[in-house]
């Protein structure tokens, strides 16, 4: 189960990036998950739950002691995969990685479908110098190479 793998990882680059905004929580993530990744959007949300959820001080691993992401909503995004052919151009949906052009029949080669990476997340953070709250912060859009399938 990989997926345990990934999540932690990016509850470690949550932490980083929550720390950076001064949040004190954060209340939803997104993820995107390529159809083609080979990562189970259902593994991925037990994964989360499981290092997310609140536990008694005594009980918490590293990654639930603060209770930072503690009833944190997570939104996974689940993107198809698309082949390209190098020969007429034609983009197609894939169901497998190999495929054929249904145009010209040359194998395509494949564009998107692959991705697994942490999108955005939301967080509550401590009111602003003009006295307004900031809670939305949607950073990541990188594709971190630990994430990346």
């Amino acid at each position: 189960m990989h997926e345990l793998a990934l999540v932690d990882q990016m509850i470690r680059i949550l932490r980083t990036k929550a720390r950076e905004h001064g949040a004190t929580r954060i209340t939803r993530v997104r993820v995107v998950v390529g159809g083609l990744s080979c990562a189970s959007p259902w593994a991925l949300r037990f994964a989360f739950e499981a290092l997310t959820r609140p536990q008694r001080p005594e009980a918490a691993g590293p990654l639930q002691a603060d209770g930072l992401l503690a009833g944190a909503a997570l939104d996974i995004v689940e993107r198809p995969a698309v082949a390209r052919c190098p020969r007429c151009g034609q983009e197609f949906p894939l169901d497998e990685a190999m495929a054929a052009c249904p145009r010209c029949g040359s194998a395509g080669k494949v564009i998107s479908g692959t991705e697994v990476y942490l999108e955005s997340f939301e967080a509550e953070v401590p009111e602003g110098p003009e006295g307004t709250p900031k809670d939305q912060v949607e950073e990541p859009k990188e594709d971190p190479a630990c994430l990346r399938r």
